[in-house]
């Protein structure tokens, strides 16, 4: 199995963009990210309270 080497918290939060969320209580900015094949099936993972989607 080859081995993987996970992104500093700097390279992943670097290949991601916020965007700006609009809500009841107020306004808010969503980390997202896109990776994988521009042609692959599309996947969309959500991560839970209190982590962050560098875990």
């Amino acid at each position: 199995m080859p081995h993987t080497v996970m992104p500093t918290h700097a390279e992943w939060t670097a290949g991601g963009t916020r965007i700006p969320v609009r809500g009841r209580a107020g306004d808010h900015r969503l980390f997202v990210r896109q990776d994988g094949p521009a042609d692959g099936p599309p996947v969309t993972l959500i991560h839970g309270f209190p982590t962050s989607s560098h875990d």
